[in-house]
C-alpha cells in the first residue's frame, strides 16, 4: 500500500474540522427553542462532557433522539420542536489512565422531563455529576449546582451562534442576566 500513507494525517485534519464545526449553530428557525444546560464531569471517570442526548417522548416521532451539541461542559441544541423531553444520555471519553475509552451514564427514566411549549431559550439547569454506589457497584448521581449558571453557560455557548438569529436572543438574555455588551 505504498503512497496511502497520507490518508490517516487528512482523516485526523478532517476529525479535528469536524469537531470544531459540528458546535455552530444553525440558522433560527422562529418556530422551535435552543435547549441548554451545563454539567460539572470532575468527579466522573470521564474526563469532559463531550455527548448528550435528549429523548422525545410527546408528540411521538420515528427519530426520538436528540444529539445535543456540547462545549466545555455545556449542552445545547437549537431549533428543537415543542413537545415533552427526557434526559436520556452523556458520556465522554476516559482519562489518560482510565480502562475505558469511552463512559456512558444513561439517565433513569423521568416521570415528567421537561417541556418545551412556545419557541424560546430553556435553561435546563447546572449540574453536577456525583458518584453513588461503590467500585463493585458503580452508580451515580446528578445534583443541581448553583454555578456555572445560565448566564455562563450562555457566555461559553454564544460564540457558536454568530450570524445566526440565536445570538441576538442569546445577546439579550445574557444582558438581563448582568453580562455586559459583547
Amino acid at each position: 500500500m505504498k503512497g496511502s500513507g497520507w490518508i490517516i494525517p487528512i482523516l485526523m485534519v478532517l476529525f479535528l474540522f469536524n469537531g470544531c464545526a459540528h458546535r455552530q449553530m444553525t440558522e433560527l428557525n422562529e418556530a422551535n427553542s435552543l435547549v441548554f444546560g451545563y454539567i460539572d464531569m470532575d468527579d466522573s471517570p470521564a474526563k469532559e462532557l463531550e455527548a448528550f442526548t435528549l429523548k422525545q417522548v410527546l408528540p411521538k416521532t420515528d427519530k426520538p433522539y436528540w444529539n445535543m451539541r456540547t462545549y466545555e461542559g455545556v449542552f445545547y441544541m437549537e431549533n428543537m420542536p415543542n413537545g415533552s423531553y427526557q434526559l436520556n444520555q452523556f458520556g465522554g471519553p476516559g482519562g489518560f489512565f482510565s480502562s475505558a475509552s469511552y463512559y456512558w451514564f444513561n439517565f433513569p427514566t423521568q416521570a415528567d422531563g421537561f417541556r418545551v411549549t412556545k419557541p424560546g431559550l430553556y435553561y435546563l439547569g447546572s449540574f453536577k455529576y456525583k458518584k453513588a454506589g461503590s467500585f463493585w457497584n458503580p452508580k451515580f448521581d446528578i445534583e443541581p449546582i448553583e454555578s456555572p449558571g445560565e448566564r455562563e453557560a450562555i457566555e461559553k455557548i454564544l460564540q457558536y451562534s454568530k450570524g445566526t438569529g440565536w445570538e441576538g436572543m442569546l445577546l439579550k438574555r445574557y444582558q438581563k442576566l448582568g453580562g455586559k455588551k459583547q
